[in-house]
């Protein structure tokens, strides 16, 4: 097996047992918020939508300039935007429990709001994706955006 091979087998086990831990937490400790104010979704809700276009097609295309990396840099983004949006909800969960002494008794609450801050997130991964287009391989890039 050559060693671009072993690489690839890594990277999709890694990304396999992350999911599976994610699937894992969301199960046990996330709970959607209970929508009790439409003002509120209809106020949050086209910016969220806005800023994911944002994410997906902008920044996505956006990378497809390199001639041989095209179709790497855009998968890339779309994995990118479908984990690191997924990790954010349960850490930030996690340590706004942590430093609000709320641990043990609420569940991580998910809204509109918190789904907005999960996108300039996977921004920020994005952009320094951006700089390390064809330098680092899959296995790398997961680690940055869990980092």
């Amino acid at each position: 097996m050559s060693k671009y091979n072993t690489q690839l087998t890594v990277f999709a086990v890694t990304l396999v047992v992350l999911e599976l831990l994610i699937l894992f937490m969301y199960g046990f400790f996330v709970r959607t918020a209970s929508i009790t104010d439409g003002e509120h979704l209809n106020k949050f809700y086209p910016w969220f939508q806005d800023i994911n276009v944002m994410m997906l097609i902008g920044f996505g295309y956006l990378m497809t300039f390199i001639k041989t990396k095209g179709w790497t840099a855009l998968g890339f983004t779309f994995l990118i935007n479908a984990v690191i949006f997924q990790l954010y909800i349960l850490l930030y969960g996690f340590w706004d429990k942590v430093f609000h002494n709320k641990f043990p008794t609420q569940d991580i609450e998910v809204n509109v709001v918190t789904l907005i801050k999960a996108s300039f997130c996977v921004a920020a991964i994005l952009i320094s994706f951006g700089a390390l287009i064809g330098r680092i391989s899959p296995l790398e890039l997961l680690i940055l955006g869990v980092i």
